[in-house]
């Protein structure tokens, strides 16, 4: 598992734009690992920054291989996963896979062979189908790593990323195939709004795009880009503008705990910022001032993850070139939602919307974490957190379908690549 990004020499949300040296994060590590200095007085509101603990390590790997067995067993016998007649089979079979995957099953195993052998016979029809897909893609040529292998210092922190040339090199025809059509499907669901819709539909009104859809398109073209495929420089600076319009205007008044590193220690740093969650829509309702006066969708954190995500991989695929009055406008939408999750961080629920899409939620703060590099939301690790909530719901029989099940194990397996870490 590559933490590379929280063991930089700042594990702050400015992190992803100005990526450091490979051995920067080397050495952030060494600090990491050997804890504080002996005898040393630890210094006032900071975290211990060390590794887990062996048992803590010990259960969670148990917990994966469980969640995987579940999955393998929840398998239709034609290979897909779900309803075969749902419209979202392709996605539904893309994610179970990716989790397989990732939780390492080997790829000749009988499970993983039937599941590329039905995918390749479904055609594209979702936008959340051909996202999962291309991730599921990428993530069979990806570096298998351990979900704690950074705890060692002398792992090689390259593995969790792959020259996108030598992977595109690695690819068959048929893959190379199914990235570009993939591609070619998620740009034509791309609103003007700069949100992505359901499916591709040259006259659909504005309110069917939402966050929920944007997200995995976003995460479907990063995974194409590190498999070679090019995506156009106006497709980054649309998404960046749909999901900045979906983050709430005004919010409280908040202070983000950020950290740097010290003696094997974090030490809290303090930015001003306003808690600003993210819609899945701007739709409106009537409401007491009036018609059209309150917003139909809240804000929540599976939303808030979705829109920080879609912030982050936006501007990772501008790179360098991103003008000063966006890079200004992205920094505060990053720090005003990641306030937002601080001061609403939980992990047994989804806060602000709580009935619904709680693995969903927990799965985007996983891909908060390691794509912004941070271990702490507030003083909260969220991975400990996270991973002891899900390790108590297995003890108490699982997590439900193979929806839930994969989510599970992609959290638990920090499963999402952290931004590659080059010189400048």
């Amino acid at each position: 598992m590559n933490r590379t990004g929280w063991l930089r020499a700042r594990a702050g949300v400015m992190c992803p734009r100005r990526s450091r040296p490979r051995l920067g994060a080397l050495v952030a590590l060494v600090v990491l690992v050997a804890g504080s200095t002996a005898g040393a007085k630890p210094p006032k509101d900071a975290l211990e920054a060390g590794a887990y603990p062996a048992s803590f390590r010990l259960a969670v790997a148990k917990t994966i291989q469980r969640g995987v067995e579940r999955l393998k067993s929840m398998q239709a016998k034609e290979g897909h996963w779900g309803k075969a007649d749902d419209e979202h089979v392709m996605g539904h079979t893309a994610l179970a896979l990716l989790a397989l995957t990732k939780g390492g099953v080997d790829p000749q195993d009988e499970a993983v062979r039937r599941a590329w052998t039905r995918l390749a016979a479904l055609p594209m029809r979702t936008t959340y189908s051909v996202g999962v897909y291309l991730l599921a893609v990428h993530a069979r040529h990806a570096p298998l790593v351990d979900v704690f292998s950074l705890d060692d210092p002398a792992s090689d922190a390259s593995r969790a990323r792959r020259d996108p040339a030598l992977i595109r090199a690695a690819l068959s025809e048929a893959e190379r195939k199914v990235l570009s059509e993939g591609v070619k499907f998620l740009l034509r669901t791309h609103g003007k709004t700069g949100l992505w819709c359901y499916r591709i539909d040259p006259n659909a009104p504005g309110w069917a795009y939402d966050l929920s859809n944007t997200q995995y398109a976003l995460l479907g073209l990063r995974a194409a880009v590190a498999c070679g495929e090019k995506v156009p420089r106006a497709t980054w600076e649309r998404a960046l503008e749909g999901v900045l319009g979906v983050q709430a205007e005004e919010g409280k008044r908040a202070s983000l705990l950020d950290y740097r590193l010290k003696d094997g220690y974090a030490l809290v740093k303090k930015k001003r910022a306003s808690a600003r969650g993210f819609r899945y829509k701007l739709d409106k309702k009537d409401g007491p001032k009036g018609p059209w006066t309150e917003f139909t969708y809240p804000c929540s954190g599976s939303m808030t993850t979705a829109g920080i995500v879609g912030l982050t991989i936006a501007r990772e695929g501008l790179g360098r070139r991103v003008p000063g009055a966006l890079r200004k406008r992205i920094d505060t939408g990053l720090r005003d939602g990641l306030a937002w999750l601080q001061e609403h961080f939980t992990v047994t629920l989804n806060p602000g919307d709580p009935k619904i899409h709680h693995y969903d939620y927990l799965y985007g703060l996983e891909r908060v974490g390691m794509l912004l590099g941070r271990r702490w939301l507030g003083r909260s690790d969220w991975y400990r957190a996270g991973a002891d909530h899900l390790l108590a719901l297995d003890a108490q029989g699982g997590w439900g379908e193979h929806v839930p099940t994969a989510f599970a194990v992609l959290f638990l397996k920090r499963a999402t690549p952290p931004p590659a870490v080059t010189g400048r």
